[in-house]
C-alpha cells in the first residue's frame, strides 16, 4: 500500500497525523501548530488540511473535542 506512495506524500501524511493529534489533544493555536510541524506557515497548513480533510482546522479541533468529551 505504502509503496506506490512517494516520499514528500508520506512526509505529508505523517506530518498531517501529528497536526490532528495536536488539534485534539491541544489549545494550541494554529502558527505554532504548523511551524512544529514543517510547515512553511499556517495559511499553507489551512490550505492543505481542508483540501485533505474538507473541512477547516477550527471544525476539526471542535467535532473531535466533542467526541472525545462524551
Amino acid at each position: 500500500e505504502f509503496h506506490s506512495e512517494s516520499v514528500h506524500a508520506a512526509l505529508v501524511r505523517t506530518r498531517l497525523a501529528v497536526v490532528r493529534r495536536e488539534l485534539t489533544l491541544t489549545d494550541r493555536k494554529f502558527i505554532h501548530i504548523a511551524r512544529e510541524c514543517g510547515f512553511k506557515n499556517a495559511a499553507v497548513l489551512k490550505n492543505l488540511f481542508r483540501k485533505t480533510y474538507d473541512m477547516s482546522m477550527r471544525d476539526y479541533r471542535k467535532s473531535h473535542r466533542a467526541a472525545a468529551e462524551q
